[in-house]
């Protein structure tokens, strides 16, 4: 039986890190805004405001994502985060007020910013040389899981022991999570003796492979050492390109999603209707995640990023139909989201992987990532003012407004590719 190498015991630790900071920290609370709501009287401004408080602690620590892992390692900084998001669900667990919930949510924040795809997307770069981008979506895939399973799970948990018990039960198994993780995470290869997956090239055939490539090899390298020593390649127009097209995905990906229970809460539809469409969103996202890195690998990151805005677009545009009360439109919905959202989690990796070489990539995956939280606070709490001012409790304007958010964030993409494009064909 052929073992199997490290590095995939890396993605699975990478990937339950990224359930429990990810798809338990974000996608996971979602579930409980509307039973929150209720049990404690919030508004729905109040309600939007964990959001933006996670966002906003989020977007803050960003900035020291690279001084953190630094300083502490991977193996160290994964579990830390994961224990963040683990302390957070403790205290939801016994917050009884606002305030407290506020504090919560700020711990959560710290899950949110340092357990994301910046270290996963690191270590994947540091552990495989061959099925990048396959290992980077399962990695991704951790947070749709989360969104298939969390919703009945936390639902009916909520139903059976009620809702500071069901936070206390979920933050216990993240401890658990995070034990996994420090036992599993190692920065290097190296440290353990190791070579990254697909670095074992057999000699004779690295010799035929240079005989008959050689020509195209020296080419390309040329090419990318002219890029990686001139950072003028990298020019400030691709960079206001790529940043604003990921500060408006972050706005779609986290503050649309966030408030996807509470879009069709106020459409009508019972808990059980929204967590069974979530879980359906979640399983698409988690093929879509799969489907979106074997793409990404065989016809390349342009491509395969605009096949999936087309359908991001779509299903945002199709959430401004939740108030007709329409099955088979909120069945579109579920599809063409949990497709979609795979884009959300997985391009600005891949963005930076085709755009950043060499010390380029972690420096514009870390920047982007940074973005996408930018976008998202930014417009965390504009939901839940837009559906307080509409005099109704309708988040249709929050939704017309994410819609033109993928619009935009879609042809920026592609100008980002075409400048790139024709830039790398000067060398």
């Amino acid at each position: 039986m052929r073992k199997i190498h490290y590095s995939w015991y890396i993605c699975a630790a990478c990937t339950m890190m990224l359930f429990a900071c990810m798809g338990m920290g974000a996608n996971g609370f979602s579930i409980f805004m509307p039973m929150i709501q209720e049990a404690y009287g919030f508004t729905s401004t109040q309600v939007s405001s964990f959001i933006t408080i996670r966002n906003l602690v989020c977007f803050c620590a960003m900035f020291s994502v690279g001084l953190y892992y630094d300083k502490l390692g991977y193996r160290i900084g994964t579990t830390l985060a994961t224990l963040f998001a683990a302390a957070a669900y403790i205290g939801f667990s016994i917050s009884r007020t606002y305030a407290m919930f506020c504090v919560s949510t700020a711990i959560m924040g710290l899950a949110y910013c340092f357990g994301t795809m910046i270290p996963a997307a690191i270590l994947m770069n540091k552990w495989f040389v061959k099925n990048r981008a396959l290992a980077l979506s399962v990695c991704g895939a951790g947070t749709g899981v989360a969104m298939i399973i969390l919703p009945p799970i936390s639902t009916g948990l909520v139903d059976a022991i009620g809702l500071s018990a069901t936070f206390r039960a979920e933050g216990i198994f993240i401890i658990i999570t995070a034990v996994f993780v420090a036992l599993i995470v190692r920065s290097n290869p190296e440290d353990i003796g190791l070579m990254p997956l697909g670095a074992e090239i057999d000699d004779a055939s690295a010799e035929k492979s240079s005989a008959v490539q050689n020509e195209n090899v020296e080419e390309t390298a040329a090419k990318i050492d002219a890029l990686e020593q001139n950072d003028d390649r990298l020019p400030k127009i691709l960079w206001v390109t790529l940043i604003s097209a990921s500060m408006l995905m972050g706005a779609v990906a986290s503050v649309g999603y966030a408030h996807l229970s509470v879009l069709y809460s106020s459409a009508g539809f019972d808990s059980g209707y929204i967590a069974a469409m979530i879980s359906g969103i979640g399983l698409l996202l988690t093929l879509g995640k799969l489907l979106f890195g074997y793409m990404a690998d065989r016809i390349g990151g342009y491509k395969t990023s605009m096949i999936f805005w087309i359908f991001l677009i779509a299903g945002d545009l199709l959430c401004c139909f939740a108030y007709a009360g329409s099955h088979i439109i909120n069945i579109i919905v579920a599809f063409t989201l949990g497709i979609g959202y795979a884009l959300s989690n997985l391009g600005t990796s891949v963005w930076s992987n085709d755009m950043g070489k060499g010390a380029q990539y972690a420096k514009l995956v870390r920047y982007l990532q940074i973005s996408m939280s930018g976008g998202a606070l930014i417009t965390s709490n504009v939901p839940g003012i837009l559906a307080d001012l509409s005099g109704t409790g309708s988040y249709l304007p929050a939704y017309i407004m994410f819609t033109v958010f993928c619009l935009v964030s879609a042809a920026l993409t592609a100008v980002s590719y075409s400048y790139y494009g024709r830039m790398t064909a000067k060398y």
